[in-house]
């Protein structure tokens, strides 16, 4: 992986080249061995945001209450975070064929607690066909859904008499977050 800060087309006898702004001498010294490796084969190269690294605070602080809701309520805590991921909303609905959905799931769901794939009907119109909704977890959450899951999680803590973090220190880790958070 290659990090770059701006980009240019130019032509040049002509071909088009696109040309990568390189931030320092670390990323430099990666595209420079890429380019001497290079052999005469095509190839694909994939572009998204770069993210730093975001603060875990406010995912550590939804854990901590899910192992505490969890121990009094005696329960799995992956249950319990699925339930709140659920809950937030975040998902999407495709329409796929029956016989695939248990491959579609397992990739999806591969490496991930909250994300989870659910069959919610059959097609009316496309024999053989269901309807999934595809749930993203709580890595997947924005500032706003990641305020809502943690906020869903201190109703239910408050319903169970767990102590929980004062307002102004969870609007604190939600800062942190948002500050970390890809620009859209």
């Amino acid at each position: 992986m290659v990090k770059f800060s701006g980009a240019s087309i130019a032509s040049f006898n002509e071909k088009t080249y696109l040309m990568l702004e390189l931030p320092d001498y670390t990323n430099k010294q990666k595209a420079i061995k890429f380019c001497g490796e290079i052999l005469n084969k095509m190839y694909v190269a994939a572009f998204k945001v770069y993210r730093e690294k975001r603060s875990l605070e406010a995912n550590n602080y939804a854990w901590c209450l899910i192992g505490k809701l969890a121990e009094v309520l005696m329960m799995n805590p992956e249950d319990i975070y699925r339930r709140h991921v659920r809950e937030v909303g975040k998902f999407q609905q495709y329409l796929m064929r029956n016989d695939a959905y248990t491959e579609f799931s397992e990739g999806w769901e591969e490496g991930h607690i909250g994300r989870f794939a659910k069959v919610i009907g059959e097609s009316r119109e496309k024999e053989g066909f269901v309807w999934v909704a595809v749930y993203f977890g709580s890595s997947d959450f924005d500032t706003r859904e990641m305020s809502v899951f943690i906020d869903n999680l201190i109703q239910e803590c408050k319903q169970q008499d767990i102590e929980y973090l004062p307002p102004n220190e969870i609007e604190r880790m939600l800062t942190a977050w948002e500050r970390n958070e890809p620009k859209r």
